[in-house]
Formats: structure tokens, sequence, C-alpha cells
């Protein structure tokens, strides 16, 4: 719950400061690239996540509030979700006046394969069919998978895109890692607005991209908190919007959108008192009890 405002004096000029709670998902990143007949592409790392509510990623407490005070313009960058054999883009927050460090979520690392090399560094790490798979970032995220590198023709697996919460999974079809749970938004806010993953009464955020499974195995290879998945019997999906969520592997037809990793998400909850109505970028506002909710889908800004 967040508390209430706080009067200060600076110059003999009234300040408020108040406790402003927050989430900033980065974008996911692409997945992997196969080369040859199509095998060995790891699915992409999630975006990194940062919170004050619940958990941050990696498996890390939550953060402290930021402590916002009166008159200032906090800059809020969504980061967006990369395309084949890219990384994902950063999410922040940034206080004009510097009255905090800037809070940056780092954009998800790439998925390696044999069209598109080693797999890259993020928030999370992209999926590998090695054991260099790509490393996530401490407090935001986990690593890639390794996959499976026998040789054997039925199981040219490769690794699973790291999620918030879990790395990828290490063998067979290469799960994506699940992302890390939330309450900052219930259940039914989060599915009206189309962010983060809803699952029973959670919502997971920053959920890794599927290992390419070239047997076409009838599993779900995904990692809740958006992550995407390929092939699989019809049962592919894209990366959710506002997720964070990392795209699945990618064989050669690059065009496939189950590749492509997710946009993040910035949300803010902070008492109404201290809400000003002003902002820019259009962002989403509710109200949770006598709270503030501000839902930044794309970039803007907030004046406090």
């Amino acid at each position: 719950m967040s508390l209430g405002r706080r009067f200060l004096t600076t110059g003999g000029l009234p300040l408020v400061e108040f406790d402003l709670q927050f989430l900033v998902q980065a974008g996911g990143a692409g997945g992997g690239q196969t080369g040859g007949a199509g095998a060995y592409s790891g699915g992409g790392g999630a975006g990194g996540f940062r919170s004050s509510v619940g958990n941050s990623g990696g498996g890390t407490a939550a953060e402290p509030a930021i402590t916002a005070l009166s008159g200032d313009v906090l800059t809020i960058i969504v980061g967006s979700g990369g395309t084949v054999n890219s990384n994902g883009s950063n999410s922040s927050i940034t206080s004009a006046n510097s009255n905090f460090t800037t809070v940056t979520s780092i954009g998800g690392g790439k998925g390696g394969g044999g069209g598109s090399g080693a797999p890259g560094n993020g928030g999370c790490g992209g999926g590998y069919h090695t054991s260099s798979v790509g490393l996530g970032t401490a407090g935001q995220g986990r690593n890639g998978g390794p996959g499976d590198n026998t040789g054997n023709s039925s199981y040219h697996m490769g690794g699973g895109g790291g999620g918030t919460a879990f790395a990828g999974n290490s063998s067979g079809p290469g799960n994506g890692g699940n992302g890390t749970i939330s309450s900052i938004i219930s259940t039914s806010i989060a599915n009206a607005q189309s962010v983060g993953e809803v699952s029973g009464s959670n919502v997971y955020y920053g959920g890794g991209g599927g290992g390419y499974d070239q047997i076409s195995n009838s599993s779900v290879y995904i990692g809740l908190g958006g992550g995407a998945s390929l092939h699989g019997s019809g049962i592919a999906r894209n990366s959710l919007i506002n997720s964070g969520g990392a795209g699945a592997a990618c064989d050669q037809l690059t065009t496939r959108t189950q590749t492509y990793g997710s946009s993040g998400v910035v949300i803010l909850k902070m008492p109404t008192s201290s809400y000003t109505g002003i902002t820019t970028g259009s962002p989403v506002v509710l109200t949770d009890g006598a709270d503030t909710i501000l839902i930044f889908k794309s970039s803007g800004t907030l004046t406090t």
C-alpha cells in the first residue's frame, strides 16, 4: 500500500514528498535463427524486471519505493521488443531534478543459433545449443538455457530464453523461463489492459522465448510472462504485448511474428492525493482505493 504525502520546505517553499511504487519491465528479445537444415536455435531472453512491489527479477526482494517530490518531471521510457536476432530495448524512470537514481531495466538478450551466432546478454539471457548461453542481469533476470547438443537427428533442440524468475530450460525442447509475479495491478486490470500474462490468480512479467523444436513436439514451450513459442502442432503463439516476453527460436522463415519479442511496460502507483494529473504519452489512469495507477504502454512523462 502506498504511503501518504509528507510536507517539507526548501528555501521557504513547500514541497510534498511521497512514496511512488513502480514496476519497470524492459522489452523482450527476438529469437535466434537456425542455419542449414534448421536446428539448434535458442529462444530470446525476456526484458529485465525491477519492482518495488512483491519481488524484483532474478528472485530478489522488492526494491524500495521511489521517494518522489512535487514539481519534478519524471520521464518514462518503455522499451520495444527485438526482432529476429536482436536484443530488446531498455525501460526506465528518470527524475529531471535528480531526486532519485534512474531506475533502468535492461532489454533481453537475443537468442543464439547457427544463423545468428552467439546469444546475447541482457536483462535475461538468450538461449543457445551449447553451454555458452546468454547471461541475465543480477536483480533483473536469469540466464538462457543451453538446449540439447547431442547431434541426434531427433533432438536438434535449442535452449529456451531466460525469464525474469527462472532460467531457460537446459534440456529437451527448451522451454522459456517463467517470468516474475507482481501484484502492483490486479489480474482483472491486467486482463482488461493487456499487460503481462494472467495465469490463475497471478500476473507474470518477462517470460523467456521457446527454443527450437525440430520434431514439432506437442508441448507448449513458453515462459509464463508473455514468452513466445514457434512449433508444436499448431500451438505456436506470439509474445504477449506489454509483457516484456521474448520471441521464440526462428527457422529459415524470419518473417514469423512468433520470433519477435514484445514491448515492456512501466507501472506507477501513488496516493491519489499526490497525483497531479499532468502527463504526456497517454498512460492509462486508474483508481485503486486511495491510490492512482498509471500504466505506460509507451513512453511519456509524469509531473509530480
